[in-house]
């Protein structure tokens, strides 16, 4: 069953799903009647108490039919509001079966199109609270730093010293540990990190948030490690820098008003990963050059910055964004296979652009966009040639590790970055700022390959 039957000209029907909602209904009271509306408690000193129930377990109690068809209705219901992309599927369902779980809707004489309107009312207003709020997720980074009283600003991410952070938020702090001493491990993370990193998230629930902030860290980590002026002898996959991408530690996440985001409502603690590399280094020192001369990391901080802000990325950025995350995954890998493929990869989100001969296409295409003569372009096309075949090899478990490898892996290194680069570079030139920006960047370069030759 797909949840677009309960759709309507793309808007959630309330016709369509009445008869589904009140089987649901007839089955959740059926379902209350056989089972006690309670459940045995053991207090803090040992004792056994029963708890009443003020809302149903469906989750445990309906079967997997039934499931499928609240999850269908609550993703269509989502899909006909456009909220898909503010909350995940999760917060939708465990919301939705949460009013489900409600007296007042299975206990409801005569459900009717009228308490039907009122249920998704309840669940819409769920929904836009949830969002309404922004999420600061607070990312703990080891291997960078930052002077106190400084911050540094990249992609719109705030990173600032760890020790500054804490004294902004002390009285906040101070409160959580009265009230819950279990806090301290948490805070002495921010003690023993290099960094704390801000990202703020408008119009998302609290998992999507989460999500997003893993996306766009990834990619500002690589964009500072690309301004890292020694990458080249130490920043390979056998270099020390980068040799542990991520470390797993813990983070936060704020929960703030949208008009003051200094004023937070509450907040919650994960695990996650953020070690930027084993070698500490000055965050501001490595940036400032770059942000001041560095036109290429300027405009790759454009395009983070305008996901970040939730602004919809043309299909020219998208590329960029896709292939940064493959060039950062490169940087951290350490096994050959899937170093080729991840190289591969990264080059084909910048340059693939039609069914078939995709090889063919990528090699004149990267040797198009970053050499400088016949020669460097012929160089560059039979590297892409040899990169593809080794990534078929690579892919079908034929591929062996040769003496060479280091060499020319460190060679289409360089070959990728500076593809990265001169493409985030062209994808903010005017010309392509505009939905079909890809296609006519395609048509030049099919023009200039027509006329010169590689």
């Amino acid at each position: 069953m797909s949840e677009t039957i309960y759709l309507k000209r793309g808007k959630f029907s309330h016709e369509l799903a009445l008869k589904d909602i009140k089987d649901i209904q007839t089955s959740i009271r059926s379902i209350a009647s056989e089972n006690p509306l309670n459940m045995t408690h053991i207090n803090s000193d040992g004792v056994s108490e029963i708890v009443e129930l003020t809302e149903l377990p469906l989750d445990i109690l309906l079967t997997q039919k039934q499931k499928r068809v609240v999850v269908n209705i609550a993703r269509s219901f989502a899909k006909g509001n456009k909220f898909e992309e503010n909350v995940s599927s999760s917060f939708i369902y465990e919301n939705f079966i949460k009013l489900l779980g409600d007296k007042k809707f299975y206990l409801a004489d005569n459900f009717s199109i009228s308490d039907s309107l009122s249920l998704f009312e309840h669940f819409r207003q769920i929904v836009e609270e949830e969002i309404s709020t922004v999420k600061v997720s607070i990312v703990t980074v080891l291997g960078a730093s930052i002077n106190r009283g400084n911050i540094c600003e990249v992609g719109s991410i705030k990173f600032m010293n760890p020790l500054d952070f804490i004294d902004k938020y002390k009285p906040l702090f101070e409160g959580i540990l009265n009230y819950n001493e279990g806090f301290q491990p948490y805070l002495e993370v921010l003690h023993k990190s290099d960094l704390v990193a801000q990202v703020s998230i408008k119009n998302r629930d609290t998992a999507t948030s989460k999500i997003l902030t893993n996306e766009i860290m990834k990619r500002v980590y690589t964009l500072i490690r690309l301004s890292i002026p020694s990458c080249g002898g130490r920043y390979n996959f056998f270099g020390t820098l980068g040799e542990e991408y991520l470390e797993s530690r813990f983070s936060f996440l704020f929960h703030t008003d949208p008009i003051n985001e200094e004023a937070v409502k509450t907040i919650s603690f994960e695990r996650t990963s953020n070690r930027f590399s084993d070698s500490n280094i000055d965050l501001i020192k490595t940036i400032l050059p770059h942000k001041q001369a560095g036109e290429w990391f300027n405009r790759i901080e454009t395009i983070i910055s305008k996901f970040v802000s939730d602004k919809e990325l043309n299909d020219f950025e998208k590329r960029i964004w896709t292939a940064l995350y493959w060039y950062g995954e490169a940087m951290s890998e350490r096994e050959l296979n899937p170093l080729i493929i991840k190289y591969a990869t990264c080059l084909e989100a910048l340059f693939n652009s039609r069914e078939g001969g995709i090889s063919e296409q990528i090699a004149e295409f990267t040797a198009h966009v970053i050499g400088k003569t016949k020669d460097e372009r012929m160089n560059i096309y039979s590297s892409i040639k040899k990169l593809y075949n080794s990534r078929s090899n690579a892919v079908h478990g034929r591929y062996i590790v040769n003496s060479q490898d280091s060499e020319f892996l460190s060679h289409i290194m360089i070959i990728c970055e500076s593809a990265l680069l001169q493409m985030a570079y062209y994808s903010q030139e005017d010309y392509y700022q505009n939905s079909k920006g890809y296609d006519k960047f395609v048509q030049y370069i099919l023009k200039e390959y027509r006329f010169y030759g590689i």
